[in-house]
């Protein structure tokens, strides 16, 4: 089970990234999702990123653009064109480095676009695109599932999947069940705790998300990918020691509900 263990990894300013990706790995994790969503990745950052990883015995299986600009999918007009294009050359980055899978927010903040035509064709396009490339787009929820019902209804690829994220649902969905509702189509997932109030991204077991429900869920719609953490250490300010302590612990924990 714990081959399927996955962490999100992400720049922090005060280590270095080799020594992040060793204790990473040190802590017991083989795979990484990279989580780029401040800005969109460049060729050479890229492949820095995922020659480190090599280098440190961790495995580039995802990536995680950012998402604010996203309702203008929906909407005509040149900054739809720009962040089209956008997309389309970070799913040809995952496919020239090997990187599976690219995370795709519908629609971005809390205020959202409503669904329309072109947006679906602009998802049709981006989903047409990564067939060519082999990459998987993994739509995540969000506040809603307007978006998703809607995408999904209409695009049957294998290469347009779902993006489970416990913290979401906790925090703005109750009661929704993803799991269950896109369990045939569930390809990735974030991993995350919380009080039920905010997006807080904290290791499992240390807020209120029923852990051993969710994992029957998962279970029950036979959902077999990566089991992929995206937590993220707060406060930032760490050294070695206090950042190695952290990671183990998110690895136990998933261990734990897992059963490993």
């Amino acid at each position: 089970m714990t081959e399927r263990f996955c962490i999100d990894l992400r720049a922090i300013p005060e280590m270095d990234l080799g020594e992040q990706m060793r204790l990473t790995r040190e802590a017991g994790f083989q795979n990484i999702h990279i989580n780029s969503d401040s800005e969109f990745i460049t060729k050479e950052q890229l492949r820095t990123f995922v020659q480190s990883a090599k280098d440190h015995g961790l495995n580039v299986v995802n990536m995680h653009p950012p998402f604010m600009r996203n309702c203008e999918f929906w909407v005509p007009g040149p900054q739809h064109d720009e962040l089209t294009d956008l997309y389309c050359k970070q799913i040809d980055l995952c496919a020239a480095f090997g990187i599976e899978s690219l995370i795709v927010h519908p629609t971005s903040g809390p205020t959202n676009v409503f669904i329309s035509e072109f947006g679906l064709e602009t998802y049709n396009r981006l989903v047409r695109h990564a067939e060519k490339r082999g990459v998987i787009l993994l739509l995540e929820n969000l506040r809603s599932h307007i978006h998703l019902d809607y995408l999904f209804e209409n695009i049957s690829s294998k290469n347009l999947q779902f993006c489970f994220d416990s913290g979401h649902e906790n925090a703005y969905n109750h009661g929704i069940g993803f799991v269950r509702r896109y369990g045939t189509r569930m390809g990735f997932t974030h991993l995350h705790d919380n009080n039920g109030v905010d997006d807080q991204h904290h290791i499992p077991l240390d807020e209120t998300i029923d852990w051993d429900a969710l994992r029957q869920d998962m279970a029950d719609v036979h959902y077999t990918g990566y089991l992929n953490l995206e937590i993220f250490p707060k406060p930032v300010n760490y050294d070695g020691s206090s950042y190695s302590a952290y990671v183990k612990r998110a690895f136990a924990a998933l261990a734990r509900i897992w059963g490993e």
